[in-house]
């Protein structure tokens, strides 16, 4: 491929992530504080570098010269790797914490766009719970969570739900922040970035999130678990696999949610690989790789093989209530 090409598919990429962005609230990259031009430059060249000339090669080949199609492909691909890059971040973190804390909740409920201007959280029975949005000055919810006493023996695990005395401390920062807001309901990003700052000191990287999982179960493929085993349930915590689930859910992808229902053909690799092809419309190596990425976490958070049963199982309960029409192109 000659550098002319790599200049072309780079501005290709540059001209779609401005038109990701436009559309989207994703945060700029770096030091950058609002969507200039060099701030989507550098999110292009970094898209560009981690994705590589792949991107568009394989895109290339999928639409068959369609231009139309290539760019819906690309655009798609640009989408999913910032919202992996949003959610990297310390607000980005804390706002999947709090989604998978908050969504088991009775306290809580949850609002998305759809119906109001932001998705977002309020207390149950609430102004907010009605849709009232919160419009005031962030700075005076930043001050209720300061104010309020945060024990020190919180820590936050690497990955997965935070232990009960987190949550907790969580739980009662949330309480006043929503106090200070009139029990309006508080957009995703804005409860996030104010719970971060108030755990900050506990986000330290050289001195928290070490992950407090047992050792993983054995990495035999996932579809031999099966389901789970009744007679096992006394030995199993089960709510601390619903609330693994919950967590791995918020997680995963858009595409691994897509594809989660053939994690389960159990006749070959090739087969579990071909169908993701079918439903992404990716190649054979972007398929294996997702496939490969989706058990890597689950297995993570699968202490032993009853447990992984159990994961599986709240997995599967969340995908169908997501998807009560039954898995795209039917079950596999």
């Amino acid at each position: 491929m000659s550098s002319g090409d790599e200049e072309d598919e780079l501005t290709l990429v540059v001209r779609l992530v401005w038109q990701v962005v436009r559309k989207s609230p994703f945060p700029p990259p770096g030091d950058h504080n609002s969507w200039t031009e060099a701030a989507v430059i550098d999110q292009a060249v970094d898209l560009y570098l981690h994705k590589g000339a792949a991107i568009v090669a394989d895109a290339k080949a999928a639409a068959g010269g369609d231009q139309g199609h290539l760019e819906r492909r690309l655009l798609k691909t640009i989408r999913n790797y910032m919202i992996d890059v949003a959610k990297s971040t310390p607000v980005g973190l804390m706002r999947n914490r709090l989604a998978t804390m908050l969504l088991r909740h009775p306290d809580f409920v949850r609002l998305d766009d759809a119906v109001n201007a932001l998705d977002g959280w309020a207390p149950a029975g609430s102004p907010g719970a009605g849709g009232e949005l919160w419009q005031g000055d962030e700075d005076a919810l930043h001050e209720a969570a300061a104010s309020t006493p945060v024990p020190s023996g919180v820590k936050f695990n690497k990955s997965g739900p935070p232990p009960p005395l987190t949550k907790q401390a969580l739980l009662d920062v949330i309480a006043a922040v929503f106090a200070a807001a009139g029990d309006c309901y508080l957009p995703d990003q804005t409860l996030a970035r104010v719970i971060a700052r108030r755990f900050d000191e506990f986000l330290d990287a050289d001195n928290r999130d070490v992950s407090d999982t047992t050792s993983p179960a054995d990495p035999a493929d996932i579809a031999e678990y099966g389901p789970a085993d009744p007679t096992t349930e006394d030995q199993i915590d089960q709510i601390a696999a619903a609330d693994a689930a919950d967590w791995l859910w918020v997680e995963f992808s858009l595409e691994e949610r897509t594809i989660y229902p053939f994690l389960n053909i159990p006749e070959t690799t090739e087969a579990r690989i071909a169908s993701v092809v079918l439903i992404l419309g990716c190649g054979e190596g972007e398929a294996e790789a997702i496939l490969q990425a989706m058990f890597a976490k689950i297995r993570e958070h699968a202490p032993t093989p009853e447990f992984a049963r159990h994961l599986l199982d709240e997995l599967t309960a969340i995908y169908n209530r997501e998807h009560p029409d039954g898995p795209p192109g039917g079950t596999p």
